[in-house]
């Protein structure tokens, strides 16, 4: 599994900080990092929902910041009794309707929902600053 970088304008995560990691390959466990290439992954549905799961209660403002039509969230929220479900189901509809969907765009989505904590979390493990 690749790491993205999280590229964002005037961040910590700026390509002036990047630029010295460009040519090198990491090795973290069974995860290679290959920070100059990857930061287009998509993330695995398993992996996203573990990460979201304490914010479960949020899963219509996350899939807002994900840019699902509020008539999908509505037939996600009739569907489903909990909202560990409900945010199961938000994370597999981005997953499978926004084919290029990636760790940033979650970075992204959670620091719009007011979680910069888990922002930075996610952003620390699978967008190598």
């Amino acid at each position: 599994m690749s790491v993205c970088l999280y590229m964002h304008a005037g961040s910590m995560y700026s390509p002036e900080r990047l630029a010295p990691l460009q040519d090198q390959s990491l090795t973290c466990g069974d995860i290679s990092l290959y920070p100059s290439r990857s930061y287009h992954v998509k993330p695995d549905a398993t992996i996203l929902n573990g990460h979201l799961t304490l914010i479960a209660y949020k899963w219509q403002r996350i899939g807002e910041e994900l840019y699902i039509d509020a008539d999908t969230l509505e037939k996600i929220k009739a569907q489903n009794k909990t909202d560990m479900a409900r945010l199961k189901d938000v994370c597999k509809m981005w997953l499978h309707s926004i084919p290029h969907g990636t760790w940033t765009h979650v970075v992204t989505a959670l620091e719009r929902c007011q979680e910069p904590e888990l922002a930075k979390k996610i952003a620390t493990i699978h967008c190598l600053p």
